[in-house]
């Protein structure tokens, strides 16, 4: 068992075998962390959950962390599995598309809001 047995860990913004997310939580995983996985949306579900089959006893639980409800929803199903959480990895970034065109400076307030709430909010 590695230096994480018997921790439990959540990792945020799992999207498919190629995103950050998952490579921490395959890192967790081989040091002995049990896992729960969020994905954003139904879009991501399918490449989500084939990451999460491959660790067994993952969960894998739906978070569009600009809903408050999912939010919450995360944290009370983790409390009915686990009767703690150890470690909690935020690996999640947003900003629409348009917004990533042209200069910063042109940058609307509404998509750097939006940036700003998935991106770094959602960690509080």
């Amino acid at each position: 068992m590695g230096v994480l047995g018997g921790k439990r860990a959540v990792v945020w913004g799992v999207a498919n075998k190629r995103s950050v997310a998952w490579g921490i939580a395959q890192a967790l995983h081989r040091e002995g962390a049990a896992l729960a996985l969020t994905f954003q949306n139904e879009r991501v579900e399918k490449m989500a959950r084939e990451c999460a089959d491959q660790i067994p006893d993952t969960l894998l639980l739906r978070a569009d962390v600009e809903d408050e409800d999912q939010i919450q929803s995360v944290y009370e199903q983790l409390s009915k599995q686990w009767e703690r959480l150890d470690i909690i990895v935020h690996s999640l970034a947003f900003a629409p598309a348009e917004e990533l065109k042209g200069r910063f400076l042109d940058t609307s307030r509404r998509g750097f809001l939006t940036a700003l709430e998935v991106s770094t909010y959602s960690l509080i």
